[in-house]
């Protein structure tokens, strides 16, 4: 059980830092775009 929750805090983490990444790529995207 204390196995299985450690596994799910680092796939949550995990899947976190994946969407910061992707909020950040499309911020930075959009920042381009109007800059042009």
């Amino acid at each position: 059980l204390v196995l299985n929750y450690q596994n799910q805090v680092w796939l949550w983490a995990v899947f976190s830092m994946h969407q910061m990444e992707y909020v950040c790529y499309r911020l930075l995207k959009i920042f381009i775009h109007l800059k042009d």
